[in-house]
């Protein structure tokens, strides 16, 4: 038997309860990446700014210096919420005390291992570290 082919029957308030605590994990770790985003994004125009005003205004800039200005390579934090919505949406309508669940809902609902999990942790972890509010719960 093939794992990926596996399904299971499971309690739906165990589901619930562990869907819930993995979505408050999920937006915790989102709003703290974005706090730290927001400052390195200000941080970062500030620098920028400074450049831009010590060069005088009858200066020639070359274009693709004034371009350099306006682009950041600043990857904003991504949020999956809808992900754990949708599935805590579901589960709270359903009328069944027992659910049958696959290997792949299994992973993403109870253990936290979404198809989007790598991207989030991508664009969220670059921002640990840079602040002591940030710190990264668990993924």
């Amino acid at each position: 038997m093939k794992i990926d082919r596996l399904e299971l029957t499971v309690k739906r308030e165990k589901v619930l309860e562990k869907l819930k605590e993995n979505r408050e994990i999920h937006k915790l770790n989102f709003e703290a990446a974005t706090r730290t985003y927001r400052r390195l994004c200000m941080v970062e125009l500030k620098k920028r700014l400074e450049e831009m005003s010590q060069i005088g205004e009858e200066e020639e800039v070359p274009l693709h210096k004034m371009q350099q200005w306006l682009v950041f390579s600043l990857i904003a934090p991504q949020s999956f919420l809808e992900y754990y919505d949708d599935a805590i949406g579901a589960l709270e309508m359903s009328c069944d005390e027992e659910l049958e669940l696959t290997a792949e809902q299994i992973n993403a609902w109870c253990n936290d291992k979404w198809n989007w999990r790598a991207n989030f942790a991508n664009a969220t972890m670059s921002y640990v570290g840079h602040d002591d509010e940030v710190r990264w719960v668990r993924q």
